[in-house]
């Protein structure tokens, strides 16, 4: 892969800005509820997939490292609600 691979998750959304969507919905996910729930991790992984990793339309993001770095940014978000009300 090129060094024009992004490495941040603001770089992977100046080139994807669709992928603000899918952390919007962890976020929703992160304030609905109180403990991790398998399904709300699945409907994220599910949704970004649609723009990074292997079968992204844009090569910059058709990477492991991109689809990592989205994976690990989106958890964090949705891991986020352990902070809610307390």
């Amino acid at each position: 892969m090129s060094s024009l691979t992004p490495q941040v998750w603001a770089d992977l959304v100046a080139i994807e800005p669709r992928l603000l969507e899918v952390e919007r919905l962890a976020q929703h996910y992160a304030s609905v509820s109180k403990e991790y729930n398998a399904r709300d991790y699945e409907s994220v992984k599910r949704e970004m997939r649609r723009f990074v990793g292997w079968d992204a339309s844009d090569e910059r993001l058709a990477s492991e490292s991109v689809f990592t770095i989205t994976l690990d940014h989106l958890l964090s978000t949705l891991e986020r609600r352990a902070t809610h009300g307390r």
